[in-house]
């Protein structure tokens, strides 16, 4: 990781990678994301963040 990575990362705390997953992986994973309803959870109902 270079200095530029480094400071880019600790101001928001995360870093964008490109081209990581293929396109057929990233639809997969979005599919298994959508059928947890993420955005609709409440916290401490056994929902996907709630391990």
């Amino acid at each position: 990781m270079t200095d530029e990575e480094r400071y880019l990362f600790d101001l928001p705390g995360y870093m964008v990678l490109e081209d990581v997953l293929k396109a057929d992986e990233l639809r997969d994973l979005n599919q298994v994301l959508d059928e947890y309803d993420l955005w609709n959870e409440s916290p401490g109902q056994g929902g996907f963040f709630d391990s």
